[in-house]
C-alpha cells in the first residue's frame, strides 16, 4: 500500500519536474505510474478535456479511486471515500489498474484505453488478478458515483462586456 501511494507521488513530482521517463525509470514501474502518465498524456492533449472542467478533477478522482481500491485489499489505512473489504490475496497491483482504467474510460470515453488496460492485466500474476481487478472497478464506480453531482458540469455564467 505504502508502495503504491509512494509511486502516485513520485509520478506527481516527476511530472512536475518534467524529468524524461528514461531518467525515472530504473526499475519496473508500477500501475499506479503508468496510469499516471497516461492521465497526463490525455489532459495534455487539447479538446479531451472541456475547458470549464480542470484537470486537477481528474486526478483527484483517479488517485481516490486507486487508493481507496488498493486499501480495501491492504486495510492498513482508513478509507477516503469508499469503504469496501476484499481478499488479501487480490492483486493490489491490478485493483489500481482496474480503478485507474474505468475511471479514466467514464470521464474520457473517447480515449483508447481499453488495450493498455489489458496490457497492464496481462504483465501481472494471475494469482489475484481477477479479484483485484473487480474491486478496483467496484470502488472507481462507487468513487464517480460520489462524484456525479460535484458542479464541474455546471455551464459557467455567460460574461457580459461592459
Amino acid at each position: 500500500m505504502k508502495t503504491l501511494l509512494l509511486a502516485g507521488t513520485t509520478a506527481v513530482v516527476l511530472a512536475a519536474a518534467n524529468l524524461s521517463p528514461a531518467m525515472a525509470e530504473t526499475k519496473p514501474v508500477s500501475q499506479v505510474v503508468q496510469w499516471n502518465r497516461t492521465l497526463l498524456r490525455i489532459v495534455r492533449t487539447a479538446g479531451a478535456q472541456p475547458v470549464t472542467i480542470h484537470p486537477t478533477r481528474s486526478f483527484a478522482i483517479t488517485h481516490a479511486a486507486i487508493y481507496d481500491a488498493v486499501n480495501a485489499i491492504d486495510g492498513t489505512h482508513r478509507s477516503y471515500l469508499i469503504r469496501l473489504v476484499a481478499s488479501r490475496s487480490a492483486s493490489q497491483e491490478a485493483a489500481a489498474a482496474a480503478a485507474a482504467h474505468e475511471v479514466l474510460v467514464k470521464l474520457y470515453p473517447q480515449a483508447p484505453l481499453d488495450a493498455q488496460f489489458q496490457q497492464a492485466l496481462a504483465q501481472l500474476p494471475t494469482t489475484g488478478r481477477a479479484d483485484g481487478a473487480s474491486i478496483g472497478q467496484k470502488v472507481a464506480d462507487l468513487v464517480l458515483d460520489l462524484r456525479k453531482n460535484d458542479g464541474s458540469n455546471a455551464q459557467p455564467i455567460p460574461y457580459v462586456f461592459g
